[in-house]
């Protein structure tokens, strides 16, 4: 993740989500948005419902109506504890068509129950 050295809450808010004891999951995929949720559920599977920590980054064309970023948001949101600590954040990339969208997502606070 790149960080601006002025970009003082994007720091604080990653290393909140990274601070979490246990291991790290992420994933990187592009799908239509009305995929992402369910791809990132596929995808991340169990550890989504035990995570600590969600940091949640979505790429979208600046044209993108914002009721879709903020379905896509809310239904990732929905997939962990009302426990985990959720951060979020946009970046606008014209490169991507309307319909598409770029996301990452970072799982944290991992603890693995079988050991």
């Amino acid at each position: 993740m790149m960080v601006d050295e002025n970009d003082l809450l994007e720091v604080v808010n990653y290393d909140t989500i990274m601070r979490q004891q246990g291991y790290f999951v992420g994933y990187y995929g592009c799908t239509l948005a009305k995929n992402v949720v369910e791809e990132v559920k596929d995808k991340l599977g169990d550890n989504i419902l035990v995570a600590k920590g969600m940091y949640i980054m979505l790429y979208v064309n600046g044209d993108s109506p914002v009721m879709i970023m903020s379905t896509v948001l809310e239904g990732l949101e929905s997939l962990v504890s009302e426990d985990t600590c959720v951060i979020f954040d946009f970046i606008i990339d014209n490169n991507i068509p309307d319909e598409n969208m770029e996301y990452e997502v970072l799982l944290s606070g991992i603890i693995n129950s079988e050991n």
